[in-house]
This record gives structure tokens, C-alpha cells and sequence, in this order.
């Protein structure tokens, strides 16, 4: 049986939580989330959107094509930001990092 995103409080991979991280306060896109986390070089672009769409089924981020406005750049750039669902996400992530710190201090 399928649990939906309501019945369970999504777990976050390091990767979704580092993202989750960088669009808290702002909207990003795709090659701008790659180089925030360092891995322009490491990881292929492409991996990125599996773990950006993933991350969208789990209700943890959305997006939104830009209105392109520049005549200088042709490509459109797709922006994501934190739900609620994510911002919940990372705030639970943290305390449960917290309570083990306690623990083992």
C-alpha cells in the first residue's frame, strides 16, 4: 500500500536536504543549485532535475518556468523554491541532528 505525502513526513537524502537548504529563502534555478552546492563539476545536470522532480512528487519543492524577458539569454530558466512540506522537512532533519548531538556529547 502507498502512503501519500500526508500521511508520512517525507525523508530527506543529504542531497534534498542541502537543496531544500539553498531555496528557503529564494528562488533558484537548475545550473545555479548545482554550483551553490559545489558540484558543477562532480554531477551531471541532468541528475539534478531527477532529484529536483523527485523532490517535487514529495511536495517538498515547486517551480515555475520564468518569463523570459532578457533577448540576450534564449533559454528559459526553471526556478524552484521550498513548500511548506520542505521548510517542515528541514526543520525536522535539524532537530533529529540536534537530539543526536545531545546524545552523543
Amino acid at each position: 500500500m502507498r502512503r501519500t505525502r500526508d500521511e508520512t513526513p517525507a525523508r530527506l537524502t543529504q542531497r534534498e536536504e542541502s537543496i531544500l537548504l539553498l531555496v528557503l529563502s529564494e528562488k533558484r534555478y537548475g545550473l545555479e543549485i548545482l554550483d551553490a552546492l559545489g558540484l558543477v563539476e562532480q554531477m551531471p545536470l541532468g541528475s539534478l532535475y531527477v532529484t529536483l522532480q523527485r523532490m517535487e512528487r514529495k511536495g517538498l519543492i515547486e517551480s515555475a518556468w520564468e518569463e523570459n524577458t532578457d533577448p540576450h539569454r534564449a533559454a528559459r530558466r526553471r526556478y524552484y523554491w521550498a513548500t511548506p512540506t520542505g521548510v517542515d522537512a528541514v526543520r525536522r532533519a535539524e532537530a533529529v541532528r540536534n537530539a543526536l548531538g545531545r546524545v552523543r556529547a
